[in-house]
């Protein structure tokens, strides 16, 4: 995923060009807050299991919008 961000807001782009901001509000409003102007990120969304193991499917099954449960790192 491309993480954009520039004077027209913030975007995450597929590997299709598709935005899938809403999809994932999360880290769009992390990109949001960044302290700069514009910034493009290349990275990979990961949502970890209980145990904090990546489960890449979780990420395709998650509904639009929703927020994934999440643990915080001890």
């Amino acid at each position: 995923m491309m993480v954009r961000r520039d004077a027209a807001g913030v975007r995450l782009l597929t590997r299709n060009g598709q935005d899938w901001a809403d999809r994932y509000p999360r880290i769009a409003e992390a990109a949001g807050a960044l302290g700069v102007r514009s910034c493009m990120i290349d990275g990979e969304a990961v949502a970890c299991d209980e145990d904090g193991m990546p489960v890449f499917d979780r990420l395709r099954r998650a509904p639009r919008g929703a927020t994934p449960p999440h643990r915080r790192a001890a």
